[in-house]
């Protein structure tokens, strides 16, 4: 039997992560031959020997050039004053929401004072007419 997956596998198992294996087994015997390679699989997973490095910290803050950190925090001014902006805008879209609901509301207001006058005119002529015609 080849140790294939085992040697796919052990580049893969390195580094400094804690790696566990769960193998699957059926005690049925139909499966018993899938079982016994799933614990053969296993048993040789196990015996990968692995050595685990220590990763090495910087500070990113210190090996940043100062160029790059000035340019960020101009970037972060700029977001910041772009937030800011676009809160006033939302303010003023809101304000100008409101203005048109009340410029609306005035607008029906005249609408129905005109068309309420027109409908007075109309009857005013129309008894008019009915007075001089009897």
């Amino acid at each position: 039997m080849s140790d294939l997956p085992c040697l796919m596998l052990q580049e893969s198992l390195g580094g400094n992560a804690k790696t566990s294996l769960v193998i699957a087994v059926a005690n049925a015997e139909d499966h018993l031959d899938e079982s016994m390679q799933s614990l053969q699989f296993g048993s040789r997973a196990m015996r990968i020997m692995t050595r685990a490095m220590v990763n090495e910290r910087m500070d990113v803050k210190v090996d940043i050039a100062p160029e790059i950190l000035a340019e960020l925090e101009q970037k972060e001014g700029q977001a910041n004053a772009l937030a800011l902006s676009l809160m006033a805008k939302e303010n003023e879209l809101e304000q100008a929401q409101g203005d048109l609901k009340v410029t609306t509301t005035i607008t029906m207001i005249i609408t129905v004072a005109i068309i309420t006058t027109t409908i007075i005119i109309i009857m005013i002529i129309m008894i008019i007419i009915t007075t001089i015609t009897i």
